[in-house]
């Protein structure tokens, strides 16, 4: 039977490990939701992708479906904002209401550039904004 010569390593070293694994991962970009639906057709995730490539923001995901019974195109995408200048930091009052601002004015000019040519009906919102959800189940229809 052997024995091993190597012993656990401190708890402390573990967790400062763990630790500074954590703070060198770099925080979420600020980001926004957008979710559309509009009356089916070519083009749209084209002039969608281009409105916010257009703005500098990076696509980090896209969900789109079109219902053929009802000829509705729906999209959600998950967009970076571009950088902001100066450093600013979450949790600052100005960065809120900086974002809160961007937020307003990417909607407006999204209604602006897609509200006269098509029925589009948007929702812009800040990522970390949770809508509210509710869920339904029924054991109608079961047998």
């Amino acid at each position: 039977m052997s024995t091993s010569n190597a012993t656990a390593a401190p708890s402390s070293n573990v967790s400062s490990k763990l630790r500074s694994q954590a703070m060198s991962k770099r925080l979420d970009p600020p980001s926004v939701i957008l979710t559309l639906s509009c009356p089916d057709g070519p083009g749209i995730v084209h002039a969608v992708t281009g409105f916010l490539a257009a703005r500098k923001m990076n696509i980090m995901d896209s969900a789109q479906f079109g219902d053929p019974t009802t000829g509705t195109f729906f999209m959600r995408v998950h967009a970076a904002e571009p950088e902001a200048a100066g450093g600013d930091q979450p949790g600052d009052l100005e960065y809120s209401q900086r974002r809160q601002t961007f937020v307003k004015d990417l909607t407006v000019e999204f209604e602006q550039e897609f509200g006269a040519d098509r029925e589009v009906k948007v929702e812009i919102h800040a990522a970390e904004e949770k809508p509210r959800t509710l869920i339904m189940v029924s054991k109608i229809g079961r047998q």
